[in-house]
């Protein structure tokens, strides 16, 4: 991508560039869920990936995994490009690629033990003697919270929170460099939320794996990653560090969902709506995508599509307001409206 920093490839463990991916529709116009998203998942980091159901998130994380094939760009992990699943097993490298799912019920089978589960991923990601699989398994549940005994229960006897715990488990098992982690706790009370983010980022910092974690809940995403990607309509309009994000979000989109996001300061302020309905993703609008719900628009807007554009150290913006000059001269970075960061008022 023109105007994109590149990191050290020993850094990143998943590099998405340019990625396309369009469902098609009979008798009605495709629809392209991403619209050349890229961005880089790092050893050891907690990506967040945020916006507005409908932008794609999901998509991606799919795309990522596999799961859903690309129409062009690229994705590679670990340097190697992942290609679309089909009938045959996946190459033993890419099992150290693995996902949690929204729902943990559905995606765990019913009639069989927990232990059974695990021991199949573990089975499926590598070749290890039984007594090694046994305690590999129960490494991994206490990794998680769960004690030996769940080895022998079904998924129905356990919680909500706790079944997600078990799909947390059975993706160590198979020692992975880089787990999606596709709202996995939209499901769950604030309680097992908090559990489950928390534990997520434990695992990337104690053992450097290199988690996506999608999320529309900003709350925990601000106490969770390490850096935040905001899409809108199948593309990236901002990338930094979450404390950039949240101290100086630079695209209106970032300052309007940041506005929108309850403030937990006591003080009894409710969140800003963001303004306008989203648009068709089949027929987004020209120029920048948000445009028509912007405040900031300008003649420029709704005719030509910003790019995506080294604003910072490791920080991407894409909006006409913030002018690719200033950052080559060397000027401070500029909240849209003028002021030197914060919320649009």
């Amino acid at each position: 991508m023109s105007g994109q920093f590149e990191l050290d490839s020993k850094e990143v463990a998943l590099r998405a560039r340019d990625v396309v991916v369009e469902y098609k529709r009979k008798h009605m116009p495709s629809v392209r869920a991403l619209a050349g998203m890229s961005l880089d998942v790092l050893r050891g980091q907690v990506h967040g990936l945020v916006g507005e159901s409908g932008c794609g998130k999901s998509t991606l994380g799919r795309a990522a995994t596999g799961l859903v094939g690309i129409t062009s760009g690229s994705i590679d992990f670990e340097g190697k490009p992942v290609k679309p699943l089909g009938l045959r097993p996946r190459p033993r490298h890419f099992r150290r690629l693995q996902m949690i799912f929204q729902d943990a019920h559905a995606s765990l089978n019913p009639r069989r033990t927990v232990g059974d589960q695990l021991a199949d991923a573990l089975r499926r990601s590598q070749d290890t003697p039984s007594p090694d699989r046994d305690r590999r398994i129960l490494v991994a549940l206490e990794r998680v919270g769960l004690p030996e005994a769940a080895t022998k229960r079904y998924p129905s006897d356990f919680s909500g929170g706790q079944r997600q715990r078990i799909c947390v488990a059975r993706s160590l098992v198979a020692d992975p460099t880089v787990i999606i982690a596709d709202e996995p706790i939209s499901a769950l009370d604030a309680s097992a939320q908090a559990q489950i983010s928390n534990l997520l980022a434990e695992l990337a910092r104690d053992l450097g794996i290199g988690i996506l974690f999608i999320s529309h809940d900003l709350a925990i995403v601000r106490q969770v990653a390490d850096v935040v990607t905001v899409m809108y309509l199948g593309k990236v309009v901002e990338s930094a560090s979450t404390d950039q994000l949240w101290a100086q979000p630079l695209h209106p989109y970032s300052q309007a969902l940041i506005a929108a996001a309850p403030a937990h300061d006591g003080l009894g302020t409710l969140p800003e709506a963001l303004a306008g309905d989203i648009p068709d993703p089949a027929i987004p609008p020209t120029g920048c995508r948000f445009h028509p719900r912007c405040k900031h628009a300008f003649e420029r807007c709704p005719v030509e599509e910003p790019a995506l554009l080294d604003v910072g150290e490791r920080r991407r913006c894409a909006c006409w307001l913030q002018a690719e000059k200033s950052w080559a001269g060397g000027e401070s970075p500029q909240a849209p409206g003028g002021g030197s960061g914060g919320l649009v008022s």
